[in-house]
């Protein structure tokens, strides 16, 4: 939770660079999926939890595994993650003036 501003703030910005015509859905596709731990993560919890009595060791093991799942998905974006905008984002049917523009 110590770095979550750190990390929801790129999410923005790379869906932003990835795609100048479809930031909106592909924004929404991503919450989608990324907001589906709202609804497993209480069940995962419950689980743990009703496994015995609630104590210090079970809380410490579902902080451990948080913290382990935002350090995986840090270091898969940052394996295979790219912010560069990607070849479905380009309309073909517009062509481009490729041109040099020169002062007079």
């Amino acid at each position: 939770m110590l770095l979550f501003g750190v990390s929801a703030g790129g999410e923005i910005a790379v869906v932003a660079d990835m795609t100048n015509n479809f930031t909106a859905t592909v924004f929404a596709i991503g919450n989608t999926i990324a907001f589906t731990t709202g609804v497993i993560t209480p069940l995962v919890v419950g689980y743990i939890l009703d496994a015995s009595d609630q104590t210090r060791r079970q809380w410490s093991y579902i902080f451990y595994m948080s913290g382990a799942l935002n350090i995986l998905g840090g270091l898969v974006f940052a394996i295979f993650g790219s912010a560069k905008r990607q070849d479905w984002d380009m309309d073909e049917s517009i062509e481009t003036d490729e041109r040099s523009i020169t002062r007079i």
